[in-house]
């Protein structure tokens, strides 16, 4: 066999090129023009009858969709027989309206035949991309129809109003959904339906990014025709007798990006949701229109964790989410569904402190809700806690600060054994609460602090001696009381853990400053943004032979002197820094042991577009380049 496909006569050796798609097709495509050759043209066309499965299933496993597509062009034998070869291909599959046939004023008759061959009870994830309502419900159908029974569900910017056609749509093909996902929607969902209808569903997902009227989450939106088409499953309510509690969910990540009304809306999902371990509620946009900014009255920690008391991650109100942790916490929900073997379940419930108590918290203040309603929450779970966010909101009536809360009992929290990450952005509390938290945190090695009432000498002393795991430090200042030029020197020179140090603001980066960060060899990355303006030379960067990227802004320092000996930079970013020249950014990027990769340059004024042009030219072939010495 292996010989046959090696032989350089072979019409079908180039089927197995593995580089080259685009001949492949061509080789598939093509019937043979010379009248004498002994070869019928049917047996260029019926081949896939003639080598084993195993075979056929390699070559089209290295095709794309299109791919496949384009072949079963060519007879109807391989608009049939393609896609039993090709169901690794269609595991995961997009729909747009691009798809379509017969798609005029927005409603879809059909999807393309060649795709509908395509689908099947193997197709796991798909995904729906703008479609229109009457497209929605026509993919729906033709879904079910095919067979499709899929693990994940996506609608991304899809309109869909009228719920209880939707909802009948989506049971047609709810039996296996296990992930469901409305991203960018618009209108009002009726959560509690939906969810009703997959009964395997364990992760759910829904974010709002649009206009939307005051008051329109607070009620659920009519699903009568769903009601009376499921009525025969649903007992009647009889006065006087006691109702049977309704079936709880298998949700462990539940996410509902928008403003909803903790009693009439959230609270009725939460009662079903025993099993959850990651809630993801309330996150919206900072420039949103005042009237979906989370309140009180839509965030309450305490009735959180009263319903779902398994409840390990939390992000609420964050003002954008933190998709990083989002996607670690989407995994560990999945390992805690059942997916994993048991042996890597418990390694990660080990690393991650057990598996009950709250594990990370990311959260803002709004109006109503603040230091009061959180610490008490922190302090339940001060042992398990391992990663906090703190920030200060905006009132829900305006846009204006809203009143400060009292932060001073943080310092109270004594059991944060376990925190590794803590940001505090814009809060106001003075520095002896701040050092009193911090000297609290020996395992901390990620903080954030910006915008602090002030920054004491002390809390240098206590990073450097508490907090000796520290690797990443990102500290904004704004206020006149920071630590003393002394202290700063002090701590740089004589700290060994920094790998990750960004400085915002104030203008208190001096030359000795910047010498002590200069002896910092372990860093492998620095941020100055806008508080070196007054450093006269930037000699010290030559000492930091582990940094791999660097950005500055506002430098007006001469750059040109050092940059070209930073050959061990991967990565650059320059905002407003007058005094660098296109000429020490060529010598770094033709430096012959260079490892530059990205470079980012905004407003600096002696660099003109079309030398970055050239510069961006070279690294885009060193970086082609090197993709190809790893093939």
């Amino acid at each position: 066999m292996t010989g046959i496909i090696n032989m350089a006569s072979d019409p079908f050796h180039a089927l197995h090129n593995a580089t080259n798609n685009k001949n492949i097709i061509s080789t598939l495509s093509q019937q043979p023009k010379n009248a004498e050759t002994s070869v019928s043209d049917n047996d260029y066309i019926n081949f896939l009858n003639k080598l084993p499965y195993d075979i056929i299933h390699n070559i089209f496993s290295r095709l794309s969709q299109q791919d496949c597509l384009e072949c079963m062009v060519v007879s109807t034998l391989w608009f049939q027989l393609i896609p039993q070869y090709a169901t690794m291909l269609w595991r995961k599959i997009e729909i747009t309206p691009s798809s379509e046939v017969n798609n005029t004023d927005g409603k879809a008759v059909s999807l393309c035949p060649r795709i509908i061959q395509c689908l099947g009870p193997h197709v796991q994830d798909i995904v729906l991309l703008r479609c229109s309502e009457e497209q929605v419900h026509s993919i729906l159908s033709i879904l079910s129809s095919c067979g499709c029974s899929p693990r994940t569900l996506e609608f991304y910017k899809c309109v869909i109003i009228q719920q209880p056609r939707f909802i009948t749509g989506l049971r047609s093909i709810s039996n296996q959904l296990k992930e469901l996902t409305f991203t960018h929607h618009n209108y009002n969902m009726a959560f509690l339906k939906v969810m009703e209808t997959c009964p395997k569903l364990t992760h759910f997902s829904y974010s709002v990014n649009s206009y939307a009227p005051p008051d329109v989450y607070d009620t659920e939106p009519p699903t009568m025709e769903y009601e009376h088409e499921m009525g025969s499953s649903h007992e009647q309510k009889v006065p006087g007798i006691v109702q049977p509690s309704p079936e709880p969910f298998n949700i462990t990540y539940l996410c509902l990006n928008t403003v909803l009304h903790k009693d009439k809306r959230t609270a009725p999902i939460l009662q079903r949701c025993p099993k959850l371990k990651c809630l993801v509620i309330a996150n919206i946009e900072a420039d949103s229109d005042f009237y979906k900014w989370p309140s009180e009255r839509s965030i309450d920690l305490e009735m959180f964790y009263r319903w779902c008391p398994l409840l390990q991650y939390i992000e609420c109100n964050s003002w954008g989410t933190h998709q990083q942790q989002q996607q670690q916490w989407i995994e560990y929900a999945r390992q805690v569904e059942g997916g994993s073997s048991e042996t890597s379940l418990v390694h990660y419930n080990r690393c991650r402190g057990g598996d009950k108590g709250l594990r990370e918290l990311i959260t803002r203040e709004a109006a109503g809700y603040g230091a009061s309603e959180i610490i008490p929450i922190l302090k339940q779970h001060e042992s398990t806690l391992q990663a906090l966010s703190l920030g200060e909101g905006v009132s829900s009536m305006n846009r204006q600060t809203a009143n400060p809360s009292d932060w001073s009992q943080l310092e109270q929290l004594t059991q944060l054994h376990h925190l590794s990450t803590f940001s505090c952005k814009y809060l106001q509390f003075n520095g002896r609460v701040l050092c009193g938290f911090l000297q609290q945190c020996p395992l901390l090695t990620d903080l954030t602090l910006w915008c602090m009432q002030e920054i004491p000498d002390e809390l240098l002393m206590i990073l450097q001696h508490r907090t000796c795991h520290l690797t990443r430090l990102d500290l904004g200042i704004q206020q006149h009381q920071v630590p003393s030029e002394t202290a700063w020197r002090w701590f740089f020179s004589n700290n060994t853990t920094l790998k990750r140090l960004c400085l915002r603001w104030g203008t208190f980066v001096t030359d000795p400053v910047m010498e002590a960060i200069g002896s910092m060899k372990q860093l492998e990355e620095l941020q100055l943004v806008h508080t070196a303006k007054w450093v006269t030379r930037m000699d010290a960067l030559r000492g930091l032979t582990r940094l791999k990227r660097l950005e500055l802004w506002t430098v007006k320092a001469s750059l040109d002197s050092v940059l070209k000996d930073l050959y061990w930079l991967q990565e650059i970013q320059l905002v407003g820094c007058s005094e660098v020249s296109c000429h020490s950014l060529r010598a770094l990027v033709d430096h012959s042991q260079g490892q530059l990769h990205t470079l980012r340059i905004q407003r600096c004024g002696m660099i003109q577009q079309r030398m970055l042009d050239l510069i961006e030219n070279k690294l885009a072939s060193h970086r082609q380049d090197e993709q190809d010495r790893r093939r």
